[in-house]
């Protein structure tokens, strides 16, 4: 609601004849029942951008964002080359950015941007429709993504199986282990007890027993 207001009053003080239109992206809260009474008010008509195609149809994507990156990049090129072998800060990060943005942020740039995406003036193949998915390849895509997700659920599950067998077999040879472990000689009767099973006495011959106490 506060941009609507500030975006009216430059409008009002513009003298810019209403209706105006208002391009803007899917955000929730641009259709708000008091924004949209705002709006319905001060003769503003808001248009929703579709949604995942602002890199096409918004213009700060379009023709300010890109070319942001591009100068900002060079302003850090241009810094680290004043400044050979010095780390590029936080405290430097606001001044090179304030030159990036003083070479972008400017009224021909947003012109520029406008009509890149065909928004002002009004131009329909201005836009680069190349870029957007037919009815079929979006089916082809949507089919591929499922195929692919089945493919990775398969590979887990036999995963968790491979997991499954090697923890098995790490359990057997623990309890091994632990029954060699447990052997011992009973002085008594010569006998010698292997975990809790049997027993061998000094000959070698084995016998079974109930267990011992």
């Amino acid at each position: 609601m506060s941009f609507l207001k500030r975006f009216n009053a430059a409008v009002d003080e513009a003298k810019i004849a209403q209706p105006v239109i208002l391009f803007c992206n899917g955000y929730k809260a641009h259709v708000l029942y008091g924004a949209a009474m705002f709006c319905l008010e001060k003769k503003i008509i808001l248009y929703m951008l579709l949604s995942h195609a602002t890199h096409l149809l918004q213009p700060l994507n379009v023709g300010v964002f890109s070319e942001m990156k591009t100068t900002w990049s060079a302003h850090v090129m241009e810094w680290m080359q004043a400044n050979e072998g010095e780390v590029l800060k936080k405290m430097y990060f606001s001044g090179i950015l304030k030159k990036a943005w003083e070479d972008v942020a400017t009224k021909e740039h947003s012109q520029k941007a406008f009509q890149k995406a065909g928004l002002c003036p009004f131009t329909e193949k201005a836009v680069d429709y190349s870029c957007l998915l037919t009815e079929e390849e979006e089916k082809q895509k949507k089919e591929q993504k499922k195929k692919k997700e089945a493919e990775q659920q398969g590979n887990n599950a036999q995963l968790n199986e491979e997991l499954l067998q090697i923890a098995g077999t790490i359990m057997d040879i623990n309890m091994d282990d632990n029954l060699q472990s447990s052997s011992f000689l009973d002085e008594t009767t010569g006998m010698m007890y292997a975990g809790k099973k049997k027993l061998v006495n000094k000959s070698g011959k084995k016998s079974h027993v109930k267990k011992k106490s």
